[in-house]
């Protein structure tokens, strides 16, 4: 097979894409993880007062 075996017809650019939009759906759950526990500090603080 040598240097032919893996031709490289296949698009990096599809796959670095759907890599892009994977990333930026795990920073928004991030961020929306970061905001609730955010609010769950603040309320276990008030909870002490």
């Amino acid at each position: 097979m040598g240097a032919k075996a893996f031709p490289g017809n296949g698009s990096p650019k599809i796959n670095k894409d759907y890599e892009i939009l994977k990333l930026r759906k795990r920073v928004e759950e991030l961020e929306a993880e970061n905001e609730l526990l955010k609010k769950f500090r603040a309320f276990l603080q008030s909870d002490r007062v």
